[in-house]
C-alpha cells in the first residue's frame, strides 16, 4: 500500500469502498494502479479533479451487471466483465470529442484486459423516463422528447463522421427475427395471453424479407440499446450508456447497425410510458417525431423502404424487451408483445 496516492486514485478508490469494504491501490507507472479489492483493477486517468470535493449523493440506474456511484462531477460506472474488449470508453471518447451530447469519459477501469468501469463527468439532471413515468407526455414534456429526436438524429451523424458507415444488405440483420423469436418462445413457453410468438415472427420474418432481403443500407456505429432511461435532463439533453443491451448475445456488440434501429428503441420506450403513465402518444405525434428525425438525419442514411425498416426494428427491440422483461421478473412482458401484435396486424393485415 503507497502512503501518498493523487487525489483522484483516492476518490476512485472511496467508490471501490462502497463496494469491496476494503481495497488497496499499488502504483504501476506515470498514472496507472493496481486496485485490489475482490478483483484486480487496472486504472488510469487523469488527476484533473483535485479540487473536487469527495461529498455528494450517489446517482443510481441499472447497468450491465452493476450500478452507476457519482462522486461530485465524477461518475463511475461499475459492469461486468466483457468479453468484447475497450468498447464504451472509447465510443463515448470519440464522440464527445466531436461534439455528440454524451457524457465526457474521464478515466478507464480494466481487469485483465476487458473494460469493467469507466469514469465520466457527472451530468446534473433527471433521466427521461423517470420524468414521463411520473408526468405523463404532455405540455412542456412533449418539447423534451421532440429535442431527444433530434439528439438521436445528431449522434448518427457523429458516428458517421467519427467511425464512417459499412456498405451491409438486411439479410445480415432479418436472422434476428427468428433467433430472437425462439428465445423469447422458449420463455414464454409457446406465446402470451393473445398471440404465438413462433407463427407471429415468422409471418413477420417472411414479409420483411420478401421486401428488405438484399436490400442494400448504410450501417453506422449505434447507440444499441437506447430507452428514456438512458437519457438525461440537464443543461441539455445527454445520451448516456453505450454498453449496448445486457441480453444482446448472440448479437456482437461492435455490430454496425442501420442508424433507424436506434430510433425504433426510442419509440418502444415511448410506448412503456404509453402503458404505464396517464396519457400516451397518439399517432399524430408519433408521425410528427418520425418527420422530425428524417428532418435532422443525412439523407444517404435514409432507404426509400425506411417505414418498413422501422416496423421491423421495432419488432425486433420488442422481442428483445420481452425477454428482458421476463428476465427480470417485471411482469411487463406484455408491453412489447402488444408492440408485436399492433405491428403483425398492419404489416401482414391479419387478426
Amino acid at each position: 500500500m503507497v502512503d501518498e496516492l493523487p487525489t483522484w486514485i483516492s476518490r476512485v478508490m472511496e467508490v471501490f469502498r462502497r463496494i469491496y469494504v476494503d481495497v488497496e491501490a499499488s502504483p504501476l507507472g506515470d498514472n496507472y494502479y493496481i486496485l485490489k479489492g475482490r478483483n484486480e483493477y487496472l486504472v488510469s486517468g487523469p488527476d484533473s479533479y483535485v479540487e473536487l470535493p469527495i461529498s455528494a449523493p450517489p446517482l443510481e440506474c441499472y447497468s450491465r451487471g452493476g450500478y452507476t456511484q457519482s462522486i461530485n462531477r465524477l461518475s463511475i460506472h461499475l459492469k461486468c466483465v466483457s468479453p468484447y474488449g475497450v468498447v464504451e470508453y472509447d465510443i463515448l471518447d470519440r464522440l464527445y470529442e466531436n461534439g455528440a451530447r454524451v457524457p465526457r469519459p474521464v478515466l478507464n477501469l480494466m481487469y485483465k484486459g476487458f473494460e469493467t468501469a469507466i469514469g465520466t463527468e457527472y451530468i446534473d439532471g433527471e433521466r427521461l423516463g423517470r420524468i414521463l413515468i411520473t408526468e405523463g407526455v404532455s405540455g412542456g414534456n412533449i418539447g423534451y422528447i421532440y429535442r431527444l429526436i433530434e439528439m438521436v438524429a445528431d449522434l448518427h451523424v457523429n458516428s458517421l463522421a467519427v467511425y464512417g458507415f459499412k456498405r451491409v444488405v438486411y439479410d445480415e440483420f432479418l436472422n434476428r427475427l427468428l433467433v430472437r423469436g425462439e428465445q423469447v418462445s422458449k420463455v414464454l413457453k409457446g406465446g402470451g395471453d393473445h398471440l404465438d410468438i413462433s407463427s407471429t415472427i415468422e409471418s413477420l420474418y417472411r414479409h420483411f424479407k420478401m421486401v428488405l432481403g438484399g436490400k442494400p443500407v448504410k450501417a453506422v456505429y449505434t447507440h444499441g440499446d437506447l430507452h428514456l432511461d438512458q437519457v438525461v435532463i440537464g443543461d441539455d439533453i445527454y445520451i448516456t450508456d453505450f454498453n449496448k443491451e445486457p441480453f444482446r448475445d448472440p448479437i456482437p456488440y461492435t455490430e454496425y447497425e442501420p442508424p433507424v434501429r436506434d430510433l425504433a428503441c426510442i419509440l418502444n420506450s415511448l410506448e412503456y410510458v404509453q402503458n404505464i403513465s396517464e396519457g400516451g402518444l397518439d399517432q399524430d405525434i408519433y408521425r410528427a417525431l418520425v418527420e422530425r428525425y428524417l428532418d435532422y438525419i443525412p439523407k444517404v442514411l435514409v432507404n426509400d423502404t425506411f417505414e418498413l425498416e422501422l416496423m421491423f426494428w421495432r419488432v425486433e427491440r420488442a422481442l428483445y424487451e420481452a425477454l428482458y422483461e421476463v428476465a427480470m421478473g417485471t411482469g411487463l412482458e406484455d408491453i412489447p408483445l402488444d408492440t408485436i401484435l399492433s405491428i403483425y396486424r398492419e404489416v401482414v393485415g391479419k387478426g
